[in-house]
């Protein structure tokens, strides 16, 4: 039986536990019953090795089966020895963290189960037990978790090739990985071993087993909380600060009484910002709700194969926006609502700052974009500028919170209820004078140098609030009425005047962070408490009538009688009272910085001038200094838009004077144009450098153009990319705030040198120069200046007329 090395390690997939376990696996009842009976495990036992966990005390841990995948079996030396090594360093180097079971009492104890579990003869041989067993034996041992593997010698012969161990301590509870590790080790022959030495691979292993335990020993176990769950989202409490990513599985568990866990589901973080997350649902099998617990779960970094292979293990993080709708953003805002309660909750993201320049004048943009949390309400975007622009000054604000409530009341006699709820008060929150204000249309700010004004147009700045939940009451009134008042505090959104000149420019060659917020807002409605009981009943009044009778016998009487009637109405109605108004309620998000950047005004070309013509063949243009840039970049181009990066010659040099302006740059050394491989790049360009214009035509002199680009080197990304103009593009070749082009043209080039190709205009001159001249025949070499020797007649013999023969 072959198993994928892809694939993670289930405890139980064993060569000598195979028949067993895989009946079980198959027997979807027993899937059931192992689901159930692990549950009734799941107790106090298990939150307090999580808390437990959480304190660095100790994990009881079972050691258990390790595999060595080429042998399919975890009964080999080499699945004993891994085994037994593990075991050991947990003792010796995991004391600090984990408690392992001994092996003989882990054995002792799997025998007194009913029924018992197998056996083998050695504490160190395979078990073969499944998950639904280590449950079981984890009870009656106290062990919360098992550590399990697999070993492999990658490639090559067993000593001379590569081992890999990997550790899995998956939690009984969550029935998942919590913890592990991977180690590559090189298996390395002592001198004397031979090629095939046992000795090598166990040294190995020790070697392995001891990195394992190290790095699990470092590994923390992240806890969080779930916030809200609706429509396949939820959303913790923790995020990037406290080391949750994107990615990240994580159990979910439920506390139930006296302690004991259940598992509920498990999520996967989506997206992770600084103090919560949002994930995917991944399985839901009880529920997931608020307050439920969220244990990070173990994901092994790579996936090794059989023949030596190595990837990465990714996990896709892509969230579906539509499929989740308007409840994300409902669910969002109540987050964020609750997050501010606690001191704010930041919606903006990925904030960068970029030194420009437009028109000569520096400038820098500075960009952003919305969290989930931030994609609807905004009223306004904040720029703050550190040092000089902070956020968290008090600023000035009003409020335009309200409300009214009314009554009802009823009684046998009159009654009646009435309520008004009163105007809400805010308290100003944190908000500082921000550098500028955005729409929330834009997501965009070009910061001008000093002196300017931001709030020329605007008049001023939204101030956010945030106020106490609203309430309202009614008070009983007298005799057969009722009066009442509602009361509530609410929040609002204010707006802080700018009145005359407040200069919001920057300095140029200064370095400067920027921040931004968000100001959103939302409705809370005011409820009103009932009102009170109906007013008391009036006291009925009556006459009696007037009794008479008639005597009957020897004489006559009169009867009189007098009958008092009272009546008495009770006032047994209650009132009831309710809010109509609507609160604001303005929220100012955490501010979210950006990177340093530095303003640099463009610098200025001294020479060559506009226009000129220059040797090519030792360019050396020069320019002044800028405050702030410690970079100089020289470009040259046959593009006067330098936008293709194909055609432009770079030269990058460092300033002689990054804090001041006006001092004299140039290059080290002239530069040839003439062999650059961007120039020649252009076909024109290089027709003239060869001298060949196609046809026996003069080569086209072209037109160059070059240009000084500066930055601040320090600046991460640096200034806006020329070409991509995109914030978050990390290449920086062209990330230099740059002059104006400076067009030139160069001067004719000299012919070639011999051997190599000649100008057109180099070899016109050659031919004509050769039909001109007149060459002397050389003297006949008959005539010698040593007697017997020949040797061509000197000009000097010439003159004097020593070289010619006699007659």
């Amino acid at each position: 039986m072959s198993r994928g090395l892809d694939r993670p390690l289930q405890s139980g997939q064993l060569e000598e536990g195979d028949k067993r376990v895989n009946a079980f696996g198959r027997n979807i009842l027993s899937r059931i019953g192992t689901w159930l009976f692990a549950t009734a495990f799941l107790g106090a036992g298990l939150l307090g090795a999580v808390k437990a966990h959480a304190q660095t005390q100790q994990l009881r841990v079972m050691v258990g089966d390790f595999v060595d995948e080429r042998a399919h079996s975890a009964g080999s030396q080499l699945a004993i020895a891994a085994k037994k090594d593990m075991y050991n360093e947990l003792v010796s180097v995991g004391a600090s963290k984990f408690a392992p079971i001994d092996p003989d009492e882990l054995m002792a104890q799997a025998k007194s189960l009913t029924p018992p579990l197998p056996t083998p003869s050695d504490p160190y041989g395979p078990y073969g037990y499944s998950l639904f067993d280590y449950t079981r034996l984890g009870e009656a041992v106290g062990a919360s978790a098992v550590l399990s593997g697999r070993v492999l010698v990658t490639s090559g012969a067993r000593a001379s090739g590569k081992l890999v161990l990997e550790a899995t301590l998956t939690n009984l509870v969550a029935q998942a990985p919590i913890n592990g590790a991977q180690v590559e080790v090189t298996i390395a022959n002592e001198p004397g071993e031979n090629a095939g030495s046992q000795e090598a691979v166990l040294k190995a292993v020790d070697d392995a087993a001891l990195s394992a335990v190290t790095q699990m020993v470092a590994r923390q176990l992240l806890t969080a909380t779930v916030l809200q769950i609706s429509r396949g989202l939820v959303v913790i409490n923790k995020g990037t600060r406290d080391g949750f990513h994107d990615g990240d599985d994580i159990a979910v568990l439920r506390e139930l009484a006296g302690g004991r866990l259940v598992k509920v589901g498990v999520i996967r973080i989506m997206r992770a910002y600084a103090d919560n997350s949002e994930c995917e649902i991944r399985e839901n099998t009880g529920g997931i709700s608020p307050e439920d617990i969220g244990l990070v779960l173990y994901r092994p970094q790579y996936v090794y194969t059989l023949t030596g292979g190595k990837s990465i293990n990714r996990v896709n993080t892509r969230i579906n926006l539509s499929a989740i709708g308007s409840t994300l953003a409902a669910l969002g805002l109540g987050v964020l609502l609750v997050s501010a309660s606690k001191g704010g909750q930041a919606t903006t993201t990925n904030v960068v700052a970029e030194a420009t320049s437009l028109n000569g004048a520096p400038e820098v943009r500075v960009t952003w974009g919305d969290n989930i949390f931030g994609q609807a309400g905004v009223l306004q975007y904040h720029v703050y500028r550190l040092p000089d622009f902070p956020p968290g000054s008090p600023g000035i604000a009003t409020n335009n919170g309200n409300g009214n409530g009314t009554g009802t009341g009823g009684g046998t006699g009159t009654g009646g209820g009435t309520g008004t709820g009163g105007t809400g008060t805010g308290v100003v929150a944190a908000s500082g004078v921000p550098v500028a204000v955005v729409p929330p249309s834009s997501h965009v700010y070009l910061d001008q140098p000093t002196p300017f004004d931001s709030y020329a147009t605007i008049g001023g700045f939204m101030t956010g609030f945030n106020g106490s939940a609203a309430t309202g009451s009614l008070t009983g009134g007298g005799t057969g009425t009722g009066t009442g008042t509602g009361t509530s505090t609410s929040g609002g959104c204010g707006f802080t005047s700018i009145s005359g000149f407040l200069d919001t420019g920057f300095t140029p060659g200064k370095s400067y962070q920027y921040e931004v917020t968000a100001i959103l807002a939302r409705q809370q409605p005011i409820v009103s408490s009932g009102g009170n009981t109906g007013g008391v009943g009036g006291i009925g009044t009556g006459t009696g009538g007037i009794g008479t009778g008639t005597g009957i016998g020897t004489g006559t009487g009169i009867g009189t009688g007098t009958g008092i009637g009272t009546g008495t109405g009770i006032g047994n109605g209650t009132g009831t009272g309710t809010g109509t108004g609507s609160n604001v309620l303005c929220i100012e998000t955490d501010p979210v910085p950006s990177n340093f950047a530095t303003p640099i005004t463009p610098v200025n070309p001294t020479a060559p001038a506009a226009g000129a013509s220059v040797d090519i063949r030792s360019f050396n243009p020069t320019w002044t200094s800028r405050v702030g840039a410690d970079l100089f970049v020289v470009e040259v181009s046959t593009d006067r838009t330098f936008k293709n990066p194909k055609i432009i010659y770079q030269v990058q040099v460092f300033s002689t004077a990054p804090t001041q302006d006006g001092v004299a740059q140039t290059l080290p050394a002239p530069v040839d144009l003439t062999k650059a491989p961007q120039l020649l790049a252009d076909p024109t360009f290089a027709a003239f450098v060869s001298g060949s214009g196609g046809s026996g035509s003069t080569p086209t002199t072209p037109t160059l153009y070059y240009r000084i680009g500066a930055r601040h080197d320090e600046d991460i990304p640096g200034p806006v990319n020329w070409i991509s103009q995109a914030a978050n593009d990390p290449n920086r070749n062209f990330r230099f705030v740059y002059s104006d082009p400076v067009q030139f043209t160069p001067t004719p080039l000299p012919p070639a040198p011999p051997g190599k190709k000649a100008s057109l205009a180099a070899a016109v001159l050659n031919a004509n120069g050769s039909r001109a001249a007149v060459l002397h025949p050389v003297m006949p070499r008959s005539v010698g200046i040593i007697p017997g020797v020949s040797h061509p007649t000197t000009p000097q013999q010439v003159l004097n007329g020593r070289g010619r023969e006699r007659h």
